[in-house]
Order: structure tokens, then C-alpha cells, then sequence
């Protein structure tokens, strides 16, 4: 919530931190989301790259 109120305000300077901790947050997540797919990818044995139909 303080994300939305701080891109709203024209001080953002204030908000500097819970902006920095929202984007810390959001990259270890997905992370975490990435990590599983490519457990899930190796563990499936899915080897063909992305566009391709998988038959």
C-alpha cells in the first residue's frame, strides 16, 4: 500500500525505503517462482525451448 500512496505523492524521496524493500521482496519472489519452474522443468524432463508445441 505504501508503493501505490508513494507513486501518488511527489515525495518520493520519503518513501525511498518501503520502495527499496517492496522491490527486495519482489525479486527474491520471483526467484523463488523461477527456482521451482526449473526444478519442476528438470524434474518432468522437459528439454525443448519455449514456442515449440510439445507432442
Amino acid at each position: 500500500m505504501s508503493d501505490v500512496f508513494a507513486l501518488c505523492t511527489t515525495d518520493l524521496e520519503v518513501y525511498a525505503f518501503y520502495l527499496g524493500i517492496g522491490k527486495l521482496i519482489t525479486s527474491i519472489t520471483i526467484k523463488f517462482y523461477v527456482l521451482i519452474y526449473y526444478i519442476y522443468r528438470i524434474r518432468r524432463g522437459i528439454k525443448k525451448n519455449f514456442g515449440q508445441k510439445l507432442v
